[in-house]
């Protein structure tokens, strides 16, 4: 065989093994892509869960939580097949000492409408608040489940969400006796 007929072979075969290795590297880098999860990813997926179980009325001093608090998703660690503990920074007005300051003051009890103009106040005024919680995604086939802790719950209520269900706690023993 001739060198010219030598070269254009070793041409042919170098370019078929490029080709190949390009396409496996294409493969590869499309199969990550597509399984990653990103925390932007996440985040729209919990702030969907975290809506679609926490709505309430615009009435309400609830709602006003929606506005004043939030999360920002920092970190994703993959535990074991389909199930992920989420790292978030919650942010938050931290509203338990005047939410307790407030109950402390009632001499009777108000109408709904005073406590939740009362709380508004105190959402309104109070410090916003950061602190790290975590929640658990488990992947399904329909997308994902998430599991909100009750630390998560509580910085997402002004820090107040287990003192409020203590209290609650309370009124039902003393309703029983």
């Amino acid at each position: 065989m001739s060198n010219t007929k030598k070269t254009k072979r070793s041409i042919i075969i170098v370019s078929v093994i490029s080709i190949l290795i390009l396409v496996a590297v294409v493969s590869v880098l499309l199969v990550t892509s597509h399984n990653k999860i990103t925390n932007e990813k996440m985040q729209q997926e919990i702030e969907l869960a975290w809506t679609e179980a926490n709505s309430y009325d615009d009435n309400s001093f609830m709602s006003k939580f929606d506005k004043k608090s939030s999360f920002v998703v920092t970190n994703i660690e993959k535990r074991e097949d389909d199930c992920y503990t989420i790292t978030c920074t919650v942010s938050s007005p931290d509203i338990l000492d005047d939410l307790i300051k407030y109950q402390g003051q009632l001499t009777s009890k108000p109408t709904e409408k005073e406590m939740n103009q009362a709380i508004e106040e105190i959402i309104s005024k109070a410090s916003v608040k950061q602190s790290q919680h975590t929640v658990t995604a488990y992947k399904t086939d329909e997308g994902f489940s998430f599991e909100f802790n009750s630390e998560f719950i509580n910085a997402m209520y002004g820090y107040s969400y287990d003192y409020c269900k203590s209290q609650i706690d309370e009124l039902m023993k003393d309703l029983t006796k």
